[in-house]
């Protein structure tokens, strides 16, 4: 065991390699290793699972992928279906799919099929990099070591180029230095200190990109209730529209009857009317783009043509659009247009978008449906997270004790995650899930990820800290280390130190020194220096 701990601590002082993460485009097809007749049931199967991916169902592609697998276990479509099973639960979103994600690309990596290699160690990263920001421990840590090992560059761009190359050298000529200061224990203060240069060096760059990386995810923050209106929008229309339905004739309409709108409404209105009653081929492109018009006109005229929308028109898009801008009717009849649809069994999309436009309407009279909403458990699951989800960013303290008793009666994994979730978005709330973490009638997930909200949120440093020495489960012990690294320093810092030289589990102390070794903390040096002296 003791050589165990000081190769542990030589390669922590050997410090972080240049790295980034690999590129994230997911791959148009991956082709079968030979070809097969059109009448194969494999392959149908295999093309419907595609097609449910390309049309953003990707429930229904799971299911589809899951049957070539149980029917015809020795078809070539498997490993396709592997692959692209993973891409889809990995864009249904769910902790619980995402794992299973990581369980399909695993298997997949055991048929030793190279022709996946690429494509299945990109998404694996992506999806451990996702679960890594819910908490999971294990795959941040994953993702760290992966990120050393490919080239900064490829993951921040040209700005960091130069940095990285020198970055690069200084950390290989580390690596090498810390194999003689195994050999040579009178280099190894050396050695610390030409590491401590390299991480320098790499740093220097990477804090360049992170800068330009953080103003993004503060911008894109921001703009969440444009982007989701954007999606809600536009995102499913091009895969609804036939390929022989220009575009350019119906952008010049919707021109064409904005300007009216501007002019004249009282002429336009009519006009979207006829519009609206279209059902010619490719119109459903135009109605889409009109209800945004009828929308923009808040007259209780407009209202009536969006309600009818939203009940009456054939395609399911242009309903959608119309249950969006329903948010911005003031009106008893919107509201309730918008709770019934929401609670009512049917398309489980345009339920969730009538959540969505409840949450933007903030009455006092839609955040009691959006409370109705997530406490029915005769509603889809995915319907009532986004009601709990609103109710968490939006919410007041009557939601937020709402959602703490509604904890305390959920049995889903799943749901009681989300809940967690949106009650941690409100100051006051760590102490509620420090009383989860240590509930040894909750499952460790559970308990792991309600630690992990405690961390981001407001607990102290020092319940943080003071937590440790009452856990006995390595889970636990393993979860708080992750935590105590994010806060950089204080007490939760000198615990870390503290695990890394006392903790008597191996791992535990392992994982101590892995996220030490990021520290750039004079005691971080000595404390591996120290460790690798040890006799």
């Amino acid at each position: 065991m003791m050589l165990f701990t000081h190769l542990i601590a030589a390669v922590a002082l050997a410090g972080p390699l240049a790295g980034g993460p690999p590129a994230t485009e997911v791959p148009n097809a991956i082709v079968a290793a030979r070809p097969r007749a059109a009448q194969d049931s494999a392959e149908a199967l295999y093309r419907a699972g595609r097609d449910a991916v390309s049309r953003g169902d990707y429930k229904r592609a799971v299911e589809l992928f899951d049957r070539i697998d149980e029917r015809f276990s020795g078809s070539d479509q498997v490993g396709n279906a592997l692959y692209w099973r993973a891409y889809a639960l990995y864009r249904v979103g769910g902790t619980k799919e995402l794992r299973k994600a990581r369980e399909s690309l695993r298997t997949l990596r055991e048929t030793g099929r190279d022709e996946f290699r690429t494509q299945s160690a990109s998404l694996d990263t992506r999806i451990c990099g996702e679960l890594a920001r819910r908490g999971d421990a294990q795959c941040a840590r994953t993702v760290e070591t992966q990120a050393e090992s490919v080239s900064v560059a490829a993951a921040v761009g040209e700005v960091v180029r130069a940095a990285t190359a020198v970055a690069a050298d200084a950390a290989r000529a580390a690596s090498a230095a810390t194999a003689n200061a195994l050999r040579d224990p009178e280099v190894q203060r050396a050695l610390a200190e030409a590491n401590a240069a390299a991480r320098d060096a790499t740093k220097a760059g990477v804090d360049e990109a992170m800068r330009a990386a953080n103003d993004a995810i503060h911008d894109a923050t921001a703009g969440l209730r444009d982007a989701s209106r954007e999606a809600a929008r536009s995102s499913r229309s091009s895969r609804t529209r036939s390929s022989d339905c220009a575009d350019d004739e119906d952008d010049v309409k919707v021109i064409a009857l904005n300007a009216l709108m501007q002019m004249d409404a009282e002429r336009a209105l009519p006009l979207l009317k006829k519009v609206m009653a279209s059902r010619e081929k490719c119109s459903e492109v135009l109605r889409k783009k009109a209800i945004f018009l009828i929308a923009r006109k808040n007259t209780p005229e407009a209202a009536d043509m969006l309600f009818d929308a939203a009940k009456n028109d054939p395609d399911a898009d242009v309903r959608k659009e119309a249950v969006f801008w329903l948010s911005r009717v003031s009106s008893d009849k919107a509201f309730e247009f918008l709770r019934d649809a929401a609670l009512k069994p049917g398309d489980v999309e345009m339920r969730k978008q009538a959540v969505f436009s409840l949450s933007q309407m903030g009455t006092p009279a839609a955040r009691d449906a959006l409370r109705q909403i997530a406490g029915a458990s005769n509603v889809d699951a995915e319907v009532r997270a986004d009601a709990i989800f609103w109710l968490g960013q939006r919410g007041t303290a009557e939601d937020v004790d709402f959602l703490r008793a509604l904890y305390a009666k959920a049995a889903d994994h799943d749901l009681k995650d989300k809940i967690m979730f949106a009650v941690s978005r409100h100051k006051g709330s760590s102490g509620w899930l420090l009383d989860i973490a240590n509930d040894p009638k909750e499952s460790t997930e559970l308990r792991k990820q309600a630690l992990f909200y405690a961390g981001q949120g407001g607990a102290s440093a020092e319940q943080l800290a003071a937590l440790y020495d009452k856990t006995t489960d390595r889970d636990m012990k393993k979860q708080l280390v992750f935590v105590y690294q994010q806060r950089g320093s204080g007490p939760t810092f000198e615990k870390l130190l503290d695990i890394a030289r006392n903790e008597k589990d191996t791992d535990v102390r392992k994982d101590a020194i892995f996220w030490l070794s990021r520290s750039k903390d004079p005691r971080v040096a000595k404390l591996i220096e120290d460790l690798i002296n040890k006799p």
